[in-house]
């Protein structure tokens, strides 16, 4: 049996990565007037191999105090994992009117995912997305 603070336990250690990938909002049609959006995050650039390619779906709102930072919790991962609880807060920069809409060119989401009976560890995370 491994306990909290052994050598080996996985919570010790730190990792440190930068990950890309894009960043797509959908179930908007009440945005505007709910603040409420899904979104979808697909990891592209990653040195673990077996995240590259995952999609992380967010349900997320946003406030009229602060328009441009979505605040979200993951609902599912494909391919489908038993994974932990997880927030982040999508900030989208250099938002511009086209057409009527809102639209960012790009987002920086910050996150956390918590230790639980599915996750050996917790952390925080920077993720760095050209908005689609």
């Amino acid at each position: 049996m491994i306990r909290a603070y052994d050598k080996d336990w996985a919570g010790n250690k730190t990792v440190e990565t930068c990950q890309s990938g894009t960043l797509e909002m959908y179930n908007t049609s009440t945005t505007p007037t709910s603040g409420l959006f899904d979104a979808k995050l697909q990891v592209i650039s990653t040195p673990d191999p077996e995240a590259r390619g995952s999609i992380y779906h967010f349900t997320c709102t946003y406030t009229t105090d602060e328009p441009h930072t979505g605040t979200c919790t993951l609902t599912f991962q494909e391919p489908p994992k038993k994974v932990g609880p997880a927030l982040v807060s999508i900030h989208l920069r250099d938002v511009a009117p086209v057409d009527g809409v809102c639209i960012a060119a790009s987002a920086t989401i910050v996150g956390n995912y918590f230790y639980d009976s599915r996750q050996v560890a917790a952390g925080v995370y920077a993720f760095y997305a050209p908005a689609h």
